[in-house]
């Protein structure tokens, strides 16, 4: 019988895309993280994403905060280690480490504002 590792590793090489995908539940398991949160690789680190595709960030809105799209949270939805929800607003926010979740517009760095701190696992 052959170990466990190197079915794994030979199961990475053949096609990386099912690696990913069996990786990844236990990645949040790990980081006890929402379930629409996900770990991606962006500009050389990785960055915690809605998705897979929208860079998370936090930070102190001066100006132009109606662009901050909230990272919401469900109704039902209860923390879970440094994720919390905070229900101060119209809808149920995440938070992160007790500061504000909010969605970039694209995974990119660049497109994260300026005043905001990516989001790291």
């Amino acid at each position: 019988a052959m170990p466990m590792s190197l079915t794994i590793s030979r199961i990475f090489l053949r096609t990386k895309s099912a690696a990913v995908s069996l990786a990844a539940p236990s990645v949040n398991k790990l980081l006890k993280a929402p379930s629409n949160v996900e770990p991606v690789f962006s500009d050389g680190q990785y960055a915690l994403s809605r998705g897979g595709e929208n860079l998370l960030f936090s930070g102190s809105c001066k100006a132009d905060c109606g662009q901050w799209e909230p990272l919401a949270a469900g109704m039902a939805s209860r923390g879970m280690g440094d994720w919390q929800v905070s229900r101060k607003g119209d809808v149920p926010q995440w938070t992160y480490r007790g500061e504000p979740v909010f969605v970039g517009p694209v995974a990119g760095s660049a497109d994260v504002p300026a005043s905001a701190r990516i989001l790291r696992p």
